[in-house]
């Protein structure tokens, strides 16, 4: 049964390595592990892992070390299921192996627990028996250097040529990887501690940064209490040996003259202090080590630079494939923080008030960030009044951050800011730092930074280059159009009337007409034919002043006084509309500062166009009031907004920001009907571009919100001064 292979398959392996056949014995606890494990069988499982420390100990390439920490871990777990004779058998192998490792104070302490714990188990047992078993197990041995109940390989070779025949294999190698593999496996091999960190000093961050660790979290802290152990192993430039808990430390100080390159910490797992001859060994590679930290200083140096040309180069490209400018700045913010080893990265630019806009915030994982809470304020401001990169690599100690909030209380270590320009022009800032990670380290070399922003500023360069391509090719295309439907408009507009009056001058001159009456009703039409052909041309005459003119001459006037007269005039014009027209003004509104001709001009054009594209019946409002909202303010003061409200066509969301084009009609051309307030009438299409250019020679704008067949509201938003 299984139980029965179980002890069968153990005792063959003490079988074998009781006849030295070590390998054998070692192929069989494999083969038997795995069903023991199984079934669970938790005597002859532990049977077997002391079997397996045994053949560790004849074994001379496994550190005395490492096999004593297990022995220590097998000997409390069984110890605590009271396998009796296990523990006998473990305790004979650490007292051994203490022997081998020439600390015999320790190991006559143990000794001393080993014979009282044999006392311990053969109480209850007949004394032949006992004396048989203390007997066999050494128990009355008086001179401990003869205690010989486990083989142990001797492993006292000279560990100087195997470190030494290590540094050889690192000087061949061309990885910094490959550097921390080998230092790992030389100190594991020649120490075999339980943990060890190896901390370098960074000059950009004025600290210890861990360069390699082993068998610990490399992000954790050290504990404060080593602190002073670690500066009293610089200043005596020797080992310090304390105690932490119930674990050993050892710091072993790597400097080359006075300067601080980095420093070792070993430790165990309580098992047992550092021996003579392990200090002895870490004596004789800690300045090996020193050098070998230099050496690889400068390799990864090198390395990284060129890692980073390359990487540049990539970038380079990648950029330049880019050419929409909102997708660009994102890229530029991507590839600066995998460049740089950031956390996070802004672009920010400035609004026409000054105020910063946060154009791009992303994190290193590329996702957008809600908020840009933590970015330090100080460093944006220094690059934004002296447009020179602002850089920190320890923002805590540096004076320029003392009194910056987030410096302190977000614990950023790291912060990059610089302008980005173009052609000499500042065209937004690069903000990058360490947030939330204070030990990860930044690639700043400024010289590549240098090239890495030249790079974005040809990318910026190029984009805008190709949105000012695309822009002059659509407004060559819109002034194609423009010149077809001006083409379109002009000749409907002056053939309508030109048409009349060549067809009523042809009855005049052959007296066509029946009475006088007549003659004067071609006459009026004579009359209405000229009177179109002057409004069309006045329309194209003031289009040309306005566009020519650079500023009007204005006087304070009362705006109700214009729309009063404007709702007049309109009236007069539509009373065969039947339409709804009324005014609204809010009171004690202030005066105006406007050119008088040029205002009424502007409100008539509007309302005129609210009458055309208004059914029969249509409500229209012309008002006034002060500015409501901040997006009505002009300069963040108070505005005057005039406004025109219509219940009629309205217009397609898509066709908005044409309708201030020149010569820009909301008809189709060939539905273009001719009049002055006839629905859906049209003339040039001036009327809408003249009151924009009379708006914004007044300092203000215009602003239309409309939805189709719901109706249009037309604002126009002027300074008061």
């Amino acid at each position: 049964n299984h139980y029965a292979m179980a002890v069968f398959n153990v005792l063959q392996v003490v079988c074998h390595y009781g006849l030295q056949d070590y390998a054998r014995a070692r192929e069989l606890i494999d083969l038997a592990r795995p069903g023991i494990q199984e079934n669970q069988y938790r005597y002859w499982e532990y049977y077997l892992e002391l079997l397996a420390l045994k053949l560790e100990l004849v074994d001379p390439v496994i550190p005395l070390r490492s096999i004593l920490r297990k022995i220590n871990q097998q000997l409390e777990n069984c110890q605590r299921r009271q396998y009796y004779q296990l523990i006998v058998e473990l305790w004979q192998m650490k007292v051994q192996l203490l022997l081998e490792l020439n600390v015999e104070a320790i190991a006559e302490q143990e000794f001393a627990q080993y014979r009282a714990y044999l006392e311990q188990i053969t109480q209850d047992i007949s004394e032949d028996d006992r004396q048989n078993f203390l007997t066999v197990n050494l128990h009355s041995l008086k001179i401990l250097k003869k205690f010989n109940l486990v083989p142990v390989a001797s492993r006292r070779k000279d560990t100087r040529s195997k470190w030494n025949d290590l540094l050889f294999n690192i000087a061949n190698v061309n990885s910094v990887q490959r550097v921390k593999f080998l230092i790992e496996k030389g100190l594991t091999q020649v120490i075999s501690p339980w943990q060890f960190r190896l901390m370098v000093y960074s000059e950009k961050i004025s600290n210890f940064y861990s360069f390699l660790c082993f068998n610990c979290d490399p992000d954790m802290l050290l504990p404060p209490e080593a602190l002073p152990h670690i500066e009293r192993s610089f200043e005596t430039d020797g080992l310090v040996q304390f105690k932490q808990k119930h674990r050993n430390l050892l710091v072993v100080p790597l400097q080359s003259g006075n300067k601080r390159i980095g420093f070792l910490i070993l430790n165990d797992n309580g098992e047992l202090e550092f021996t003579t001859s392990e200090l002895a060994i870490v004596r004789n590679i800690k300045n090996h080590l020193t050098a070998l930290i230099i050496r690889t200083w400068d390799y990864m140096d090198i390395t990284l630079r060129m890692e980073k040309m390359n990487q540049l180069m990539h970038i380079s490209r990648d950029l330049m494939r880019v050419l929409d400018m909102p997708d660009l700045e994102n890229e530029i913010v991507s590839a600066a923080i995998d460049f740089t080893n950031a956390t996070r990265g802004f672009l920010i630019k400035k609004d026409s008030e000054g105020n910063n806009l946060y154009q791009v915030q992303m994190d290193q994982n590329k996702q957008l960030l809600s908020t840009a809470s933590g970015i330090s304020k100080t460093a944006l401001s220094l690059c934004q009044s002296t447009l020179e990169p602002v850089i920190t690599f320890n923002a805590a100690q540096d004076s320029r951050f003392k009194n910056s909030i987030s410096v302190q209380d977000y614990a950023i270590q790291t912060i990059f800011c610089c302008p980005i320009q173009v052609d000499d022009l500042t065209v937004g800032y690069l903000y990058l730092d360490n947030y939330g990670q204070s030990t990860r380290e930044m690639y700043l070399n400024e010289d590549i930074i240098t090239l890495l922003l030249k790079q974005v500023a040809i990318a910026i360069k190029n984009s805008g280059q190709y949105a000012n391509l695309i822009k002059r090719s659509t407004e060559l295309n819109a002034f194609e159009q423009l010149k077809d439907e001006f083409m379109a408009i002009v000749a409907h507009e002056l053939y309508t009337p030109l048409a009349t009056l060549q067809g009523y001058v042809s009855r005049l001159k052959r007296n066509l007409y029946a009475d006088e009456e007549e003659r004067r009703a071609i006459l009026g039409k004579l009359e209405q034919a000229v009177t179109k052909l002057t409004m069309s041309v006045n329309d194209i005459t003031t289009m040309n002043h306005y566009n020519l003119t650079k500023s009007l001459p204005k006087a304070p006037l009362k705006v109700s006084e214009i729309l009063d007269l404007v709702h007049q005039e309109v009236q007069i014009l539509s009373r065969q509309r039947r339409m709804q027209i009324k005014v609204e003004t809010e009171k004690d509104l202030p005066f105006l500062h406007a050119n008088w001709e040029a205002l009424h001009r502007m409100i008539y054009n509007i309302v005129l166009n609210a009458v055309r594209f208004t059914r029969e019946f249509g409500n229209i409002v012309i008002g006034a009031r002060r500015s409501a909202f901040p997006q009505e303010k002009i300069d963040n003061k108070e505005s005057l907004v005039l406004y025109v409200k219509d219940n009629g066509i309205g217009i397609p969301q898509h066709r908005i920001n044409d309708i201030f084009r020149k010569f820009y009609e909301l008809n189709e051309i060939y539905a273009h009907k001719s009049g002055t307030v006839e629905y859906r009438s049209s003339g040039l299409g001036l009327g809408l571009a003249i009151s924009k250019r009379i708006a914004e020679l007044h300092g203000g704008q215009i602003v239309i919100k409309s939805k189709e067949n719901e109706g249009t509201a037309v604002f126009m938003i002027l300074p008061y001064k």
